[in-house]
């Protein structure tokens, strides 16, 4: 009995996460519409000086997308402390330990091997797009929210002190 009672609990949840995502997809789908775009124009052109402002501007309308509902500046401050951390733990993962680790396991040629040039592909782009942008909109982030959050603070102080 408190199995099928917590089964039910556990399906209803899963059910309303499965909806939450399909109400983000249908909220948020002109935004990424317009990132895929430039995503696919970033393709065509490669990563030179337009690709890159491409590919900042692509990864800023994801992840103002995704931020778009937050309203506290402890929100922001997790975003840009993850994103320095994500920076720094994913340069030392990618040059201290699993460089080496490759070229000691299997020696000199697996450098040029495809699995590696793809991690190391994706580890950079992380790197060069997500890790900075996310680190720039928690810190502006947190800025406006903190000054708005003190704005209506100083308010509600003001009409109390009025009345």
């Amino acid at each position: 009995m408190l199995v099928s009672v917590f089964l039910r609990l556990k399906v209803r949840m899963i059910k309303e996460k499965f909806a939450a995502l399909a109400r983000f997809w249908q909220r948020s789908r002109f935004s990424l519409i317009i990132a895929g775009v430039l995503i696919i124009v970033i393709i065509f052109v490669g990563l030179h000086d337009l690709g890159i402002v491409l590919g900042y501007v692509a990864t800023i309308i994801v992840m103002l997308d995704l931020t778009r509902r937050w309203r506290k500046p402890l929100n922001f401050i997790i975003l840009c402390v993850a994103s320095f951390l994500a920076l720094v733990l994913l340069a030392f993962l990618h040059e201290v330990v699993v460089i080496p680790l490759v070229t000691f396991i299997f020696g000199n040629g697996a450098l040029s091997s495809p699995g590696l040039r793809i991690f190391s592909d994706t580890v950079s782009l992380i790197m060069l797009f997500i890790c900075p942008m996310g680190f720039l909109i928690g810190f502006f982030g947190a800025l406006v929210s903190g000054v708005f959050q003190l704005v209506t603070l100083l308010q509600s102080r003001k009409t109390e002190a009025d009345t």
